[in-house]
């Protein structure tokens, strides 16, 4: 209920309010004990005043001019909003954060502000709109609550914010672009910090722009609807001012890999007789020494999923430690704007895959590491891991006569008109498990039959096609007679039953079903059938590049899956594990490792003798293992052959695309323009 806040014994109209009746009924009594204790009447206003006068100055100062611009002061911070929706202030303790645009695009040039904005002022909200675009802005008094849709939201950072703090640590405003960000650092030392929901709330840095994260890391589209808060003028701790710990080698050399046929960029590689070194850097920005803090240094020669051996084998600290290559602690102090340097030093090591990270502590928390660092170690003189059985080409005879005694009973269809230069067609066929081969052949104006290719797709991309010939807007876009695939299960190699019942080796069968179908067309020139795949398609080409050698005039496979599938010294972890398998348990990396020998890529490799190309991310751990695709690479009997190792993950890089053109040259035919993006951005 309201509270008269006149003089008690003055106070008017109580009496005629419901609502003041039981304050009314309370002063009378007041009244009349005031006859005997005069002192009440101080002490009751002296209480009300006590009560209320925390509550008024936890609200914000909110005034809205003529123009409909708004300025806001608190004891912490001041902001203003111009008629145009901006927010043209925002000062902490009276050192400026930044500036926020209502505009359509924040970040051009010349940014395009909306038309017919409306800014409300309803108690201590500020509501920004114009159509579905809006911001409400709720001010408190060191709080300040934003939610936003409709319109890409960010901050531009005044030039005096010192810093960006990371979730391990702190980052350079003017270097750093990434997500992770918590706050910023203000010039006179005070912070402002995001949050949601009781949780810090990330934001992403990019040249002093101060955006959601969500923007950036795929979660959500720019302009996605979306509610923070910002707690401003809080103090930066010590551990605020210590920068995120970065790593770089020392003296590696890339020279034997591009010598090689490389087109890869950003891989560590410390070629033989080069020492291995890595150097550490770290900073302090702030005013104070950063007092004790240790780091912990580790290498292991074994990475898959993000984890290192250390979170595989967490129960069998004697496996852990068989794949822990060094270890160093040391205790070290940043000084005052400061920073500290360390060079770490491993012995030589064996041709191979190594990674690396270091992580820093303090008071016994994590308080900033660097990446698990992938590097490589001589690669010219690495030593693949093959599995081979010794009934392998017992087993691949077998999955032969299967096909053979199996009649393919080809079936066509015609998609598009007869009179289309293009042809579109259908094509169904029996496979020996009593399923159906399922793809489209496309044959372009005046192919000329030199060669033919054969790719694969998932049901998306299969009935994306069927819809675009549905409602006539299909375009032919291929160079060749082409077979596209539909791979079956979606080639999520997942179902593993048994050696002769499992997922991948159901689509292997399917390619080598559709190349025999191809060679047996009087159109196709024998030997000219090209074979193009990526990540889950990658194996099959490997494998059908083995089996149908005489067949194959040239192959294109990046980021393949499965490579190293049967390995159970360092178990496989990535695309095509059986449902709920387990890397940790030896008796499932053993089961797997028995019925995946034979469609293992790297036991088939040395049986590849075409033109090939082959392109992996080195941080590609958990879809592509590296290691294994570098085996199959190498143990390939190609007499031309190329690679591309990138710094990346599961992308098609330039340097594929480099390769991929280089194969088109060297076959003298060019194949379709963006297909392995394609796979790729399907798969």
């Amino acid at each position: 209920m309201p509270i008269c806040r006149n003089s008690l014994p003055d106070c008017k109209n109580m009496h005629t309010d419901p609502e003041f009746h039981y304050e009314n009924t309370q002063i009378n009594r007041m009244k009349t004990m005031t006859t005997m204790h005069p002192w009440i009447p101080i002490l009751t206003l002296a209480i009300l005043i006590a009560i209320e006068g925390p509550a008024l100055a936890q609200g914000a100062k909110i005034e809205q001019a003529a123009d409909k611009s708004v300025s806001v002061t608190t004891p912490v911070y001041t902001a203003h909003i111009d008629p145009k929706g901006n927010l043209t202030e925002l000062s902490v303790k009276g050192t400026p954060f930044g500036t926020q645009k209502f505009v359509t695009n924040p970040s051009a040039r010349v940014p395009t502000p909306f038309e017919n904005v409306s800014i409300n002022v309803t108690n201590q909200m500020v509501a920004v709109r114009s159509g579905n675009a809006r911001t409400e802005w709720t001010f408190g008094e060191d709080v300040i609550d934003v939610e936003t849709e409709g319109f890409p939201f960010e901050f531009l950072l005044d030039p005096s914010a010192k810093l960006a703090i990371t979730r391990v640590g702190s980052a350079s405003l003017e270097k750093y672009g990434g997500g992770g960000v918590t706050g910023i650092v203000l010039a006179n030392d005070l912070c402002v910090m995001a949050s949601a929901d009781g949780k810090p709330y990330l934001f992403h840095v990019h040249l002093r722009r101060f955006f959601p994260n969500i923007y950036s890391n795929g979660s959500g589209k720019p302009g996605v609807k979306t509610h923070f808060s910002l707690r401003l003028g809080a103090p930066a701790d010590v551990n605020q001012f210590i920068s995120e710990v970065q790593s770089v080698p020392v003296g590696d050399s890339m020279e034997p890999l591009n010598a090689g046929g490389n087109q890869g960029k950003g891989v560590i590689h410390f070629a033989k007789g080069v020492p291995i070194q890595f150097q550490t850097k770290q900073s302090n920005r702030g005013g104070k020494e950063s007092g004790p803090l240790e780091y912990r240094w580790a290498v292991y020669d074994y990475y898959i999923w993000g984890l290192p051996a250390l979170a595989v084998f967490p129960a069998d600290p004697q496996v852990e430690a068989s794949h822990r290559i060094a270890e160093e602690k040391r205790t070290i102090s940043i000084p005052p704007n400061g920073e500290a340097v360390e060079t770490w030093n491993l012995p030589e090591q064996k041709p191979g895959f190594y990674y690396q990270i270091l992580t820093v502590w303090k008071d016994g928390q994590k308080i900033s590491e660097t990446p698990y660092t992938p590097f490589l170690v001589d690669l010219p003189h690495y030593v693949p891991v093959t599995t081979r059985p010794a009934d392998f080409d017992a087993f691949w005879d077998a999955q032969e006569k299967l096909l053979k005694d199996t009649p393919f009973n080809p079936q066509l269809k015609r998609l598009t008109p007869e009179d289309a230069p293009a042809q579109l067609w259908e094509l169904t066929g029996d496979m020996p498990d009593g399923k159906k081969l399922l793809g489209l052949i496309e044959i372009p104006a005046g192919w000329d039959g030199k060669n033919a290719l054969l790719t694969a797709t998932i049901q998306t991309g299969y009935d994306a096609t069927l819809k675009a010939i549905a409602e006539g807007k299909w375009e032919s876009k291929a160079k060749m007679l082409t077979l596209t695939h539909l791979l079956p299960e979606g080639a999520g190699f997942k179902r593993w039953t048994s050696a002769t019942d499992n997922n991948l080796l159901e689509n292997v069968q399917h390619w080598l079903r559709a190349v025999d179908y191809l060679k047996s067309r009087p159109d196709v020139k024998p030997g000219s059938i090209r074979l193009n795949g990526a990540s889950r398609g990658g194996p099959l080409v490997l494998i059908t590049a083995a089996r149908r050698a005489k067949d194959i005039a040239g192959a294109s496979a990046h980021v393949h899956t499965s490579c190293g599938i049967s390995r159970t010294d360092k178990p496989y972890s990535g695309w095509g594990m059986p449902n709920s398998h387990n890397p940790k348990n030896v008796e499932q990396v053993a089961k797997l490792a028995e019925m995946a020998a034979y469609v293992d890529p790297v036991n088939h490799a040395e049986y590849i003798v075409c033109p090939i190309v082959f392109g992996y991310g080195i941080s590609d751990f958990g879809l592509s293992p590296p290691e294994g695709i570098e085996a199959a690479y190498i143990l390939t009997k190609s007499p031309w052959k190329r690679i591309s190792r990138d710094a990346g993950g599961h992308v098609y890089s330039d340097g594929m695309k480099q390769i991929q053109k280089d194969l088109d040259d060297h076959l003298g035919t060019q194949s379709v323009e963006g297909d392995q993006k394609r796979i790729l951005t399907e798969h």
